[in-house]
């Protein structure tokens, strides 16, 4: 029996032995064929990352390409609006410019006219003035000559009046 003490735990130690050596290496092939799977995954995301970030930076520099061409339209379209507002400007500036000349040259007949026009006021104010005058002078004149004729009168009346009258003629003879 004191065999079986050693016999068996080395037939326990075999089985084990052998056991283990069978999980280690289907282990091991598992460990392995998961890491190949885990590298593949990881080189196949690598690559999809690689290439999503090429795409993105195709097209972020599209995006940017147009961004470039759409400003550069803009500015284009702004600066033929700043020649086309500077021209109308410019064209409505001129067209001011000739119709100040015309009514300056207006103004300027304009004035001519209403010194003209002033002076023969000044001249018709003057003339009136002048009849005016002369009216009432004309006037006083008269009256002057009324109260005359009336002293006179008065004076010739109380004159008479105080001369004895002659006898009155004898009528004439038929």
């Amino acid at each position: 029996m004191r065999l079986l003490y050693i016999i068996l735990p080395v037939i326990g130690l075999g089985l084990f032995g052998y056991f283990y050596h069978d999980y280690a290496t289907t282990a091991a092939a598992r460990e392995a064929a998961a890491t190949a799977l885990r590298i593949n995954a990881e080189r196949k995301a690598e690559a999809e990352k690689q290439a999503a970030e090429r795409l993105a930076a195709e097209k972020q520099a599209r995006l940017a390409e147009e961004r470039r061409a759409e400003e550069a339209r803009k500015e284009a379209a702004r600066i033929a609006k700043w020649v086309a507002d500077n021209n109308a400007i410019r064209e409505a500036t001129n067209a001011h410019r000739d119709t100040a000349r015309k009514q300056l040259a207006d103004i300027a007949t304009l004035e001519k006219r209403l010194e003209g026009l002033r002076a023969d006021t000044d001249r018709l104010n003057r003339e009136t003035h002048a009849l005016l005058l002369q009216q009432e002078t004309h006037a006083i004149a008269r009256r002057s000559a009324e109260i005359e004729t009336l002293r006179l009168l008065t004076h010739l009346t109380r004159r008479a009046e105080s001369v004895p009258l002659p006898p009155p003629a004898p009528p004439p003879v038929k």
